[in-house]
């Protein structure tokens, strides 16, 4: 319906989540989450038929009719984001289009793996993403951009802390704290995973992690963090302007 009300624009990225904990939540076994989440999503990611019969592990259908098609043939293209070495070749090898996350040096070798199995498989017929000719693959970056390079980094340092705070949330509410230096200030300033300054200064950013991460895409986060407005203008650089 989506690709429709939009005349075709849709691109759909899904993934298996964050956490362990999400889908503890639902009633999924949080045990092993790493192969179990990836075969669940692996065999949603499948149910494209027009009548779809299945029988697998987690879900059985017979025959059952898929009325409502996509304006885009056969469906618009797919995105699957991951971390993951084996994600990463799984993605390739169907054609994804592909976006990393983390420090570019260590994007740039899933990059390298990405192009690596991708050329391999590129004419295989199963290809979920097969009507793609040339994947994105890409890297993310929460920005904020000011006037200067002060005003940016006071804006950030106070969005990264409410993000944080809901990044690690059921991680928290475990007494799990195996993450928290992953999303911490100190790693996103180190390398560079958020970028701010003035539009110079993240100019030279974004050059850097184009460079760096050998990626043809990057999608940028600009309201990522907190909702509070700027004392100086009454708004925040993280707030969508009007």
């Amino acid at each position: 319906m989506l690709d429709h009300l939009s005349g075709g624009r849709l691109e759909l990225g899904v993934g298996r989540g964050v956490t362990p904990y999400e889908p503890a939540l639902f009633g999924s076994i949080r045990l092993e989450h790493e192969k179990y989440s990836t075969r669940r999503w692996r065999c949603s990611c499948r149910l494209t038929n027009s009548r779809l019969t299945f029988e697998g592990r987690h879900y059985q259908y017979t025959d059952v009719p898929m009325e409502l098609h996509p304006l885009q043939h056969p469906y618009p293209p797919l995105w699957y984001p991951t971390h993951n070495p084996e994600s990463v070749q799984y993605a390739a090898r169907h054609g994804y289009n592909f976006v990393g996350l983390g420090a570019a040096a260590q994007v740039r070798q899933h990059v390298d793996l990405y192009w690596q199995t991708w050329e391999a498989h590129r004419h295989d017929p199963t290809r979920l993403n097969g009507h793609v000719a040339v994947p994105k693959v890409g890297i993310l970056r929460q920005v904020v951009v000011a006037e200067t390079d002060d005003e940016a980094q006071a804006v950030a340092r106070t969005a990264h802390g409410d993000w944080y705070r809901s990044i690690t949330k059921l991680w928290h509410d475990h007494d799990d704290h195996s993450v928290d230096g992953l999303f911490a200030w100190q790693t996103a300033t180190q390398y560079e995973t958020i970028l701010f300054g003035s539009p110079a200064r993240v100019r030279e950013q974004m050059e850097r992690l184009v460079a760096a991460s050998g990626c043809n895409y990057v999608i940028c986060a600009f309201a990522w963090g907190t909702r509070r407005t700027c004392k100086r203008c009454a708004r925040c650089a993280c707030l969508p302007r009007r």
